[in-house]
């Protein structure tokens, strides 16, 4: 397979620039294009098709000698150019007797532009008649005419595409490295001219230049191309690259490539997938794409794209979805009769979803994928992602009428206690801005090697894994878990799959390699750095348990450890321990810090440990979480007669729960957005009169 040669990047490097240097001074070269073409026949520089790369080369010869790094024979004076291309004197006349239907046109045929005189001729067309009129193309291009027995009927231009473009970026899931080696793949259709009002006339000739576009550009260039990418303006639908099978993606940013440049409005953006197996070669994932929300769209109509579109194999219970979630977002922690819009058919509605049969794709999972199809959307425009794993009981022994129901403990009398047992998987930025809920489960699996408790950790790593193959290869995912999770069955888990990180605190003692224990074993060893950790009171409540709230002095330890296999026929299995320990309590009935934590990420340095560290305090967004769910949702509240039942609602809880946190999180962090981004227009003015009711300046 043909990759770009990267000829700025590879002359760049220290090793090539001696080599550069001793060709600019110990060869005689009479300019700079013979210096280009000494360079690439040294570097070997070709394209698809073995031509030495010039033009490219003497660009990347140039840069380098602004930049001091070599020097360049004296440029020889360029001839004035004009800045226009050729064109006729006289406009391409109108067809004649064009029909209303593409298949009544006599004689429709497209050429590939090969000669001056129908370059001349199309860009006369392009000239006369396109809005952007005509440019110069740059990098690899082709150009077409259309023409037939009543005239020429228009004309089609591809060249090289846009060096960034994020909404394709994202599409294609590629880094900036394989974006840079293989963007010659992506071709832009940069002009589309059709004339006379001939119906599907324009989708037609897409699909033949499409068709014959990858033999095309192969006889001229050496390889084919995956992907045509176009852009639309807002003012048109793009009904013509719709019926051709292009695709919209979102859409572009709008900026100026350079400061003196007039404004651009934003575009939408469709692709063509000309080479179905491109992500086998590229060796991508496919990403499903969702219409991109706009900035002045902001929160307020969040429930349409955090629950559109759920796969229930009929849109009606969709469209029931996204009532039953904005019925329950308005009356958060109250019964839904509490709605001021109250409506009998949509509450009926509202309990016939959540009353479904057993066998009916109103599952869980199938309620909260689309918001887990937009959390991995989220999740692609991060570096870092941590998923956090944990689980709790949800309560409902109260409801005795309610049949399907787990034990979930015993109280002090020691009867049982029944319930649900919610294990929830939250994904955030490495900052702890929650993006949203990857999984949740209100039962404990029936197969597996594992106990059931345990297996259901086991079953979230691996779903992290499977959530991770959708993501970009250079996005660090980690799974960070509390003490439950010690396991050794999740720690071979991560050694067979490898592309998502581990982060556990340590519950058991174990023996190493070595023969030593795991926890305290780097007490004698001297800190290899001291933070300050401020710990906070998740209960306001004076006699809720718990450590108090207070800021904690901390030193923190590292080292690369070998645990013993707990299995036949397995190696030994070698992680990082970071040991986090508080010499110096603030009296002796405080319980001091001492946190032993285990994890695959490389921890070499102070700066890695303390990194660590960071990722593991992040864990506390999953105790605020369930705060949220069970304080302010209320969802032990809920007083459904079947434990199915309740799962569906537990699942739209979860995230509305999600929202809550962002709102709360966002709030705190960036006080200064504009309320619009949240709220709707009702909604500020409630705001505002509520404010006046109290006297105080409105928000």
């Amino acid at each position: 397979m043909y990759i770009q040669n990267q000829i700025l990047r590879t002359l760049s490097r220290p090793s090539s620039l001696p080599r550069l240097r001793q060709l600019a001074t110990d060869q005689p070269v009479e300019s700079r294009a013979a210096l280009a073409r000494a360079t690439c026949e040294a570097f070997n520089f070709r394209d698809a098709c073995g031509r030495l790369q010039e033009t490219n080369c003497s660009r990347a010869l140039s840069m380098l000698a602004e930049r001091g790094l070599v020097a360049l024979p004296e440029a020889r004076p360029l001839l004035p150019r004009s800045g226009h291309v050729r064109t006729l004197p006289e406009p391409v006349p109108q067809p004649s007797g064009l029909p209303e239907q593409v298949q009544d046109i006599d004689g429709l045929s497209i050429s590939l532009v090969t000669e001056r005189e129908q370059l001349v001729l199309w860009n006369t067309l392009l000239a006369e008649e396109h809005p952007r009129g005509v440019s110069r193309f740059l990098g690899a291009q082709r150009k077409y005419l259309i023409h037939s027995e009543h005239g020429y009927l228009g004309a089609l231009g591809f060249s090289a595409s846009c060096l960034r473009l994020a909404c394709r970026d994202i599409w294609m899931g590629w880094s900036d490295v394989e974006r840079k080696r293989h963007l010659h793949r992506v071709l832009c259709l940069s002009r589309l001219l059709i004339r006379g009002p001939c119906r599907n006339l324009a989708s037609h000739v897409l699909g033949q230049v499409l068709r014959r576009m990858g033999a095309d550009f192969e006889a001229c260039y050496g390889y084919r191309p995956w992907i045509i990418e176009t852009f639309v303006d807002a003012e048109r639908t793009g009904s013509c690259f719709k019926a051709a099978n292009f695709r919209y993606i979102g859409q572009s940013s709008g900026k100026k490539r350079h400061p003196e440049d007039e404004p651009r409005t934003p575009k939408a953006v469709f692709v063509y997938e000309l080479a179905p197996s491109w992500r086998k070669e590229l060796q991508a994932h496919t990403i499903s794409t969702l219409p991109v929300r706009q900035p002045e769209e902001g929160l307020s109509e969040w429930v349409s794209g955090e629950f559109g579109g759920a796969p229930f194999g009929d849109r009606r219970l969709s469209v029931r979805l996204e009532k039953t979630a904005a019925m329950l977002n308005d009356v958060l922690g109250e019964g839904i009769a509490r709605h001021t819009d109250y409506k009998l058919a949509d509450v009926r509605g509202c309990y016939r979803l959540l009353s479904k049969e057993a066998d009916s794709p109103v599952t869980l999972e199938n309620i909260l994928s689309p918001h887990r199809a937009r959390t991995l959307e989220r999740m692609r425009s991060q570096k870092v992602v941590l998923c956090v794993q944990d689980g709790s009981h949800l309560n409902y022994d109260t409801k005795l009428t309610c049949k399907g129901l787990q034990v979930i403990g015993s109280n002090q009398m020691g009867v049982q206690l029944r319930g649900l047992h919610l294990h929830v998987t939250l994904a955030t930025t490495e900052y702890g801005v929650p993006l949203g809920v990857l999984r949740c489960s209100t039962k404990h699996p029936d197969t597996g090697p594992l106990k059931p408790k345990m297996q259901s950790w086991l079953d979230g790593y691996a779903d992290i894994c499977e959530a991770a193959e959708a993501l970009p290869a250079d996005t660090c995912v980690v799974c960070v878990m509390d003490r439950e999770a010690d396991c050794f069955a999740l720690f071979d888990a991560q050694r067979q799959a490898g592309r998502v990180e581990m982060l556990v605190r340590v519950k058991h003692n174990r023996i190493l390699e070595s023969g030593e224990r795991l926890i305290n074993q780097l007490a004698q060893e001297p800190p290899a750095c001291e933070i300050r950790l401020d710990l906070r009171r998740l209960s306001k409540r004076k006699k809720a348990k718990g450590r108090p709230q207070r800021t904690a002095h901390l030193e923190i330890r590292f080292a690369r450890i070998t645990m013993r296999s707990q299995r036949k026929r397995r190696p030994p299995l070698s992680m990082y321990e970071v040991s986090v320990t508080e010499p110096n309590p603030p009296d002796d009935d405080t319980e001091p810090i001492n946190w032993t934590l285990l994890t695959s990420i490389k921890v070499e340095t102070a700066n890695d440990a303390l990194r660590v560290v960071s990722y593991y305090v992040r864990r506390w967004r999953m105790e605020e979480f369930f705060c949220v769910l069970k304080n302010g949702c209320r969802v032990e509240k809920l007083s459904l007669r079947k434990a199915e039942r309740l799962s569906r609602a537990i699942a739209i809880y979860c995230v509305l729960a999600w929202r809550v946190m962002l709102l709360t999180l966002l709030g705190r962090e960036a006080p200064d957005l504009p309320a619009e981004v949240f709220f709707t227009n009702a909604e500020l003015r409630f705001f505002e009169r509520y404010a006046k009711s109290f006297r105080r300046p409105p928000p």
